[in-house]
């Protein structure tokens, strides 16, 4: 008799287990195309444009990642509000912001992804900067 209990057990696990049609979170990789887009200066920018979404589209940032040929600062913003806290770095190097594949911010329709950067840069070292997400 506990060989049908067993058997009844295993038959429920694979009855019940999500597949296809079943309702799940999917990954919004499942859903929308990964972007990234990238920028490399070696001077100061003041609201440059690093991302323009298509048309009737939104960002959806999950990450920033700076790096630097020397001390400076970067701000990555839209419509001159920061969208991540301003990245600081006192020497060369670098620093990166996410939050493990989530989106940490969300732009409104046609809304643009911009960066202002004071040093960060020497002599033949640039700045550069990444930025990853998607567009819906």
């Amino acid at each position: 008799m506990r060989r049908w209990w067993y058997v009844a057990l295993a038959l429920a696990c694979l009855w019940f287990t999500p597949g296809e049609g079943a309702a799940q979170s999917s990954r919004p990789t499942d859903l929308w195309t990964p972007q990234t887009k990238t920028a490399s200066v070696t001077s100061n920018q003041t609201d440059t444009v690093i991302w323009t979404p298509a048309s009737g589209k939104r960002i959806a940032l999950q990450g920033v990642v700076v790096s630097a040929g020397g001390a400076g600062r970067v701000e990555i913003e839209s419509s001159d509000v920061d969208v991540v806290p301003p990245i600081t770095l006192d020497s060369g190097g670098f620093k990166s912001f996410d939050a493990g594949g989530v989106v940490i911010w969300s732009g409104a329709v046609d809304a643009t992804l911009a960066y202002t950067n004071t040093g960060g840069y020497e002599g033949t070292q640039p700045l550069s900067i990444l930025v990853w997400g998607y567009e819906y």
